[in-house]
């Protein structure tokens, strides 16, 4: 699975990324690159395998604070 993201915080900025996912049923891998961000890091991502479906997993970042969320846009595609 890839894929392209983009992140917007209201009072932190931007973040546009890529992550590349694999698994074997059980395990799931994940790699991020291509990590583009203005004033500073918003969220990691991560990946897991959760009742037979892979998730990716979006981690706030620490310093990254306030009442407004963090909006998300993104592209998948997934390779068979």
């Amino acid at each position: 699975i890839e894929y392209t993201i983009f992140a917007s915080h209201t009072s932190s900025g931007i973040q546009s990324q890529k992550v590349l996912i694999m698994d074997n049923g059980s395990t799931a891998y994940s790699n991020e690159f291509a990590v583009m961000f203005s004033s500073s890091l918003l969220v990691s991502f991560s990946a897991d395998v959760n009742g037979g479906n892979v998730r990716l997993i979006a981690t706030k970042e620490s310093g990254i604070s306030g009442t407004s969320t963090i909006t998300y846009k993104f592209s998948k595609t997934i390779i068979n």
